[in-house]
């Protein structure tokens, strides 16, 4: 198979894949539905990845060792409704067994800095993991969904799509460094250590 990005090992298997959700453009880039972008690259800047667009697929890509794994990072750039078009292609490009990706997406049932992991599941109604579930014809994937408060709470008063589709208040967005350093924990902690120890680690409520 010939390179996705110019790096000769971009497109060699990996033992883990992690995918961040949101959609492409600054207009959409610190929208509550982009959390999952953000978290993915914060994980990169942690571990010093790169992320480019690749030459021959729908995706920002970045590849690196950590804790001595290989692991492949995706930024869908189908726009979120479409996004299981370029986790397919990933998830095949990378050779990666579905238990080794993880999805990263916003969640309107937890409040901003609240974070849950789980191996599986249903897509709760978000478009892109319904996307994601029909390419990929199954929900047995782990996914790390970060709150992004609801739209039904005091002051709000929008529909959802508005909702998802609006920025940050002050004072949540403040919070979002600190719930960004505790995803990277636990995407470390899952490479190192495996998906328990991980769902303890990110479900443990008040460390934010």
């Amino acid at each position: 198979m010939k390179s996705l990005l110019s790096s000769p090992n971009a497109a060699r298997p990996k033992d883990y894949l992690i995918i961040g959700l949101g959609n492409p453009g600054t207009s959409y880039e610190k929208t509550r539905h982009n959390v999952g972008f953000r978290a993915v690259r914060h994980f990169a800047k942690r571990h010093g990845i790169e992320l480019r667009k690749a030459a021959r697929m729908s995706a920002e890509l970045g590849h690196g060792t950590v804790k001595g794994a290989s692991v492949g990072l995706v930024l869908p750039l189908t726009y979120m409704n479409s996004s299981g078009e370029a986790v397919r292609e990933c998830v095949q490009a990378y050779k990666v067994a579905l238990e080794q990706v993880i999805v990263i997406v916003d969640d309107v049932a937890f409040p901003v800095g609240d974070l849950r992991l789980k191996e599986g599941g249903s897509s709760g109604g978000h478009n892109g993991l319904k996307s994601i579930e029909e390419h990929l014809g199954t929900s047995a994937y782990p996914r790390l969904r970060l709150g992004v408060g609801s739209p039904e709470g005091p002051q709000r008063g929008r529909g959802l799509a508005d909702y998802v589709l609006g920025k940050f208040e002050t004072a949540e967005e403040a919070l979002l460094p600190q719930v960004f350093e505790k995803a990277a924990d636990v995407l470390d902690c899952w490479i190192q250590e495996g998906i328990q120890t991980a769902m303890t680690k990110a479900n443990t409520k008040g460390v934010i």
